[in-house]
């Protein structure tokens, strides 16, 4: 199966600080997730 998309590039950025923060945490949980799986052997 072949699946094809067709994104358009909406926004570059964060409208504002608020938005800034949490996509900071987000990505931070995202790494301590990935590091947390790597270091019991499982793949992300």
């Amino acid at each position: 199966m072949l699946v094809v998309n067709d994104w358009q590039v909406v926004q570059i950025g964060h409208r504002n600080d608020a938005e800034r923060e949490i996509a900071l945490g987000i990505a931070e949980r995202r790494r301590e997730q990935r590091r947390t799986r790597s270091a019991y052997g499982r793949s992300s």
